[in-house]
């Protein structure tokens, strides 16, 4: 009879323990959270998709025909968040790659650089590891403005702040669980509140709200116009901590897709205040215990969602997450998805052109493949890693961690041109005005048209 007690004791305490309407997943809001986790779990899209199978590694001949489609040429004028804009996708800028330097500044920092740069107005704006945000005139050709948050008590800290800037506003979040606003043109703080966990994910903005998460895979909303938490929703934690930042992605309907670092990913109806589905995406531990989940940045084209994580590439509906087509291929960049077609370059150096519709390839080639055999070794040494990759008026753009920028026909892999940029990289550069601009490892911009 104990074992019998014991046994129904278990079954009410686990029964007491579920989400309810009280202690929800969603806070401040009375949002639906038991209803939406129940209703997925009954249609059981928790559903690993990897599986111990060989990576896709051989080289394809392209088709004598190439009949698709990019997306159209876009000249931007800013860059105003990472990742570009609100769906991740840079799927064809305007730069023509004549490499002629338009532009070089004197050193803008005497400080290590956070990761990104950004373009607004004709300022540069930017952030250094110690929490001074930069406003650089592109036309004065000097620093306009620095502004540091931080108090004497945080000397010795190194702060990863992310932005988002819009308007005349940047927007900061940092390692610290500080989010604040400054008026960069009346060069004052705006309002800032500290939510007492790391933020760790880029930033977007929809309607008056700001969107991002923190370590502990929590997403926020916050008010714009004075930093308070109009809502909040508790993703599943990761028990083990990865070098992945949480990732966040707009789809064309106010949805917001949501890839944390426990490799969950949400979509989120931002209208309604209520989760529309959610896929994992995590490695299983049979595959391969030491492999923490890792993944690029999300791209949405259309009503599509690319995902590619540590050695899986899938292709995903918007509005239900159904799963379009799944590749087993590891990219070592941001995948470039342009209208009919999808690029990786895998971890192999395989260049691949993918059909968007079924996910077959189209065409791959290694990328030093066009080089003599005799050379081959001394100029993989020389241009070594692939760093970015981008699609740019219809050429594909590849630029090393050595500032070597290889250029590739787009309908069949063929090398066409290979430059030398001003010394290296230090940050991932940008495109504006039909311009490409890199931070190098002087901390001197260097601009290219």
């Amino acid at each position: 009879m104990s074992k019998i007690l014991s046994s129904i004791i278990f079954l009410l305490f686990l029964h007491h323990c579920s989400f309810d309407n009280k202690t929800g997943i969603w806070t401040d809001g009375d949002y639906l959270a038991k209803e939406s986790i129940k209703k997925e779990n009954n249609k059981k899209k928790l559903t690993p998709i990897f599986s111990k199978k060989e990576n896709f590694k051989k080289e394809v001949k392209a088709p004598n025909l190439f009949d698709y489609k990019f997306s159209e040429l876009v000249k931007n004028i800013n860059w105003t968040q990472e990742y570009y804009n609100d769906q991740n996708n840079l799927s064809n800028i305007f730069y023509e790659n004549f490499n002629n330097i338009i532009f070089k500044s004197s050193k803008i920092s005497k400080r290590k650089l956070n990761k990104n740069i950004y373009f607004i107005e004709k300022n540069f704006i930017y952030s250094d590891i110690k929490g001074t945000i930069y406003v650089y005139s592109l036309e004065k050709k000097k620093i306009t403005y620095k502004y540091n948050f931080y108090k004497k008590k945080y000397k010795k800290l190194n702060i990863k702040v992310n932005l988002i800037i819009y308007e005349n506003v940047i927007y900061a979040a940092d390692n610290l669980g500080y989010i604040y606003a400054i008026n960069y043109q009346d060069k004052k703080i705006l309002w800032a509140k500290n939510y007492g966990t790391p933020f760790l994910s880029n930033l977007k903005k929809i309607g008056d709200q700001i969107l991002l998460s923190n370590q502990d895979n929590k997403m926020y909303s916050i008010d714009i116009y004075n930093g308070d938490n109009r809502w909040s929703l508790l993703t599943d934690n990761s028990v083990l901590k990865t070098t992945y930042k949480n990732n966040l992605v707009l789809d064309y309907e106010n949805n917001l897709i949501f890839l944390n670092a426990n490799g969950s990913l949400y979509s989120i109806d931002l209208l309604n205040k209520k989760l529309n589905w959610t896929l994992n995406f995590r490695p299983s531990l049979n595959y391969d215990s030491n492999n923490l989940f890792y993944a690029n940045p999300l791209t949405i084209n259309d009503n599509e969602v690319l995902v590619s994580t540590n050695n899986n590439l899938s292709l995903h509906n918007t509005t239900t997450g159904a799963q379009i087509w799944s590749r087993l291929i590891s990219s070592q960049t941001k995948p470039i998805f342009s209208n009919e077609v999808v690029y990786i370059l895998s971890d192999s150096n395989l260049l691949i052109c993918i059909d968007k519709v079924n996910g077959n390839t189209i065409w791959s080639k290694n990328i030093f493949s066009q080089f003599a055999s005799s050379k081959k070794n001394k100029i993989i040494n020389k241009i070594n890693k692939i760093k970015y990759f981008y699609l740019t008026s219809n050429k594909l753009l590849l630029i090393s961690k050595n500032g070597y920028v290889m250029e590739f026909n787009p309908k069949r892999g063929s090398l066409t041109k290979v430059n030398k940029l001003l010394n290296k990289p230090y940050l991932e550069p940008l495109f504006a005005n039909g311009n490409l601009y890199i931070l190098n490892n002087s901390k001197k911009i260097i601009g290219y048209n």
